[in-house]
């Protein structure tokens, strides 16, 4: 029957108990935490697809998505809705919210994604296919990683070496960051070349990815540009970057640190981008307001490394977020006053126990062992010595603030500031069987083999970003603002993090 008011009626949804569940997980998430797939944030709700879908549908018609304009847009000329469709999924790739593993979603799913029609979303795809940001293979859409004209590059990877022996990368993020780094050069037909930077004699040398030969920059003319991740214990080496700006190449610097700023001499240079993947005050934010919406109240904060740059963002970030939640939220921290790095952790683990004599026995035990059971014990007895020693000391220093905090019984989760922490929590909660949720932020192998929950610092955009400023240095990337360009992440959530 028609209606008799004249305006067409709105399309009927039943409400149903998993999706009013939908909708109740929906409002906890901001709105670039719901820029995800909608199977991925089905099963953070716990429903079926079609429920997420009809819950993402509510959600627009109710807030007017479909009608909203483009706050980027100039003033003058309107855009048209798929050129500002376009321009979203545009920026969604580049941070990393729209996969594109393999190939892009469906054109039905954008369409609900997106709350625009099929026309609408077919012309903003081919908006973009236009402008060489997604290619066509003639039955999905895909990202398009390198120029056409060029049928392969060559990009070198600079990595800080802080020990003897084989390429280790210790910064978690840089782990995942090479994983994704390898898929999306062989993706755009790039070949990725690692080199290893380390300071001798007060001289920056650059080495292979084996530390066997020296090389000269300047004389390597087949590198089409450079990736410097900013690490932990690398940190900014000036000699390094004086060199590679005189060099001229395209170079992308990836903070995962966060607090570095970019070097006066690199302002206003077209070819270097600033990328910055570390967790910042509005990530540490967003995870409270996940937890708050899950029905956690009471939290506890835990840190070694008090007053080093990311601890103290976020805790700060944590406190405002608890604090703006009203009276019956609180947060407990538990600080090691002070700034310590792994090398005092180190140096506090010999002094109990030292670790030449173990290597000596290593040494002389080896060359009489079954060759499987030197394979096994070689990274803990060998190069890796170092970095065992600082998670046994690490871990001892955890036990008294991991015994303090289980007294407050209104504690419901735990969060660490960085994975080596979690992975100690993480083995004391299992041990003693506690009821308690918790999250970390950064990535490393160990947390997810570990189920635990974390601030995924998107290292797939970041890679994917990477590259396509290398391949087209003279394009600006949507949301690159100068020469700096923020990867936002998102909280991957695990096992470790349940409802209360």
């Amino acid at each position: 029957m028609a209606s008799t008011s004249g305006f067409p009626r709105k399309p009927r949804t039943r409400r149903t108990p998993a999706l009013s569940k939908a909708s109740a997980y929906l409002s906890g998430l901001s709105a670039d935490q719901r820029q995800v797939p909608i199977m991925r944030l089905a099963n953070g709700a716990d429903v079926s697809y079609v429920t997420m879908w009809n819950a993402l549908r509510g959600m627009r018609s109710a807030s007017g998505a479909r009608g909203r304009a483009d706050p980027a847009a100039p003033s003058g000329k309107r855009p048209r809705a798929h050129e500002r469709l376009a321009s979203r999924l545009e920026q969604d790739l580049v941070q990393g919210r729209l996969s594109t593993a393999p190939d892009l979603p469906q054109i039905k799913e954008l369409c609900a994604r997106y709350a625009a029609c099929f026309r609408t979303v077919r012309a903003a795809l081919d908006d973009l296919c236009e402008r060489r940001v997604l290619c066509n293979n003639g039955r999905r859409y895909a990202a398009a990683l390198r120029a056409s004209r060029r049928p392969s590059l060559t990009f070198a990877v600079l990595i800080a070496s802080w020990y003897e022996g084989p390429l280790r990368f210790v910064a978690e993020y840089e782990q995942e960051f090479m994983i994704h780094l390898d898929h999306e050069s062989a993706r755009g037909n790039v070949n990725i070349e690692v080199l290893r930077f380390q300071d001798v004699n007060g001289r920056t040398v650059v080495y292979d990815a084996l530390g066997a030969h020296e090389q000269n920059l300047r004389a390597r003319r087949d590198i089409d540009g450079y990736i410097l991740p900013v690490s932990f214990g690398g940190g900014v080496n000036p000699q390094l970057l004086t060199q590679l700006h005189s060099i001229g190449k395209p170079l992308v610097i990836i903070d995962e640190v966060g607090g570095w700023e970019s070097p006066s001499f690199l302002v206003r240079n077209s070819k270097v981008l600033f990328l910055c993947a570390a967790p910042d005050k509005s990530s540490a934010c967003a995870a409270a307001q996940a937890l708050i919406a899950l029905g956690h109240r009471h939290l506890a904060f835990f840190s070694l490394f008090h007053k080093e740059h990311w601890p103290q963002v976020c805790l700060e970030g944590l406190s405002e977020t608890i604090a703006k939640a009203g009276k019956d939220c609180s947060l407990a921290p538990f600080l090691i006053q002070g700034t310590q790095t792994t090398d005092e952790y180190i140096r506090a683990g010999w002094a109990n126990c030292p670790d030449v004599p173990l290597r000596r026995w290593f040494n002389e035990w080896k060359k009489s062992a079954p060759p499987a059971f030197v394979q096994q014990l070689a990274p803990y007895c060998s190069w890796d010595l170092d970095q065992q020693i600082a998670y046994a000391e690490m871990r001892h220093r955890l036990r008294p603030l991991l015994r303090r905090a289980l007294s407050d019984k209104s504690i419901t989760c735990w969060i660490a500031p960085d994975t080596d922490a979690a992975w100690s929590m993480h083995d004391y909660i299992v041990e003693h069987r506690l009821p308690l949720s918790m999250i970390t932020f950064g990535w490393s192998p160990e947390v997810t083999k570990s189920r635990i929950a974390s601030w995924d610092l998107n290292a797939a955009a970041a890679a994917r970003a990477a590259i396509r400023f290398l391949a087209f240095p003279g394009r600006k990337l949507a949301g690159q603002k100068g020469m700096e360009l923020r990867i936002d992440g998102m909280l991957a959530v695990r096992e470790s993090l349940r409802a209360v």
